[in-house]
């Protein structure tokens, strides 16, 4: 801030708040005589709406590659159970009545 404003609040002026323009403001003290110092202009911060909007889509990008890479996870399962029954299947040593039972329902 500049150092006449910093003055004015450490001397007990009174500090305001000015809209500049929608995105911005600024701190203006008056002091005891009355006189005007400018502070700094600033941006708002982000309304919490749209920062919880921001958040939402980081929620639902994660969420959206946390399902698909289960769903990859799951076929790729699904596939080599496929794979190990067939397999199975072509070895007469093992007994496989549980998996054609299972196949069945």
């Amino acid at each position: 801030m500049p150092a006449d404003f910093d003055k004015c609040v450490a001397e007990g002026g009174k500090t305001r708040t000015i809209s500049v323009n929608a995105t911005q403001y600024m701190h203006v003290c008056y002091d005891k005589n009355g006189k005007s110092h400018s502070g700094e202009v600033r941006t708002r911060a982000k309304k919490n709406s749209e920062a919880m909007e921001e958040l939402f889509q980081i929620h639902n990008k994660q969420r959206d590659e946390i399902r698909q890479a289960l769903e990859d996870e799951t076929k790729i399962s699904q596939d080599n159970l496929k794979t190990r029954v067939e397999n199975a299947k072509r070895d007469p040593s093992l007994n496989i009545s549980w998996i054609e039972n299972t196949n069945q329902k």
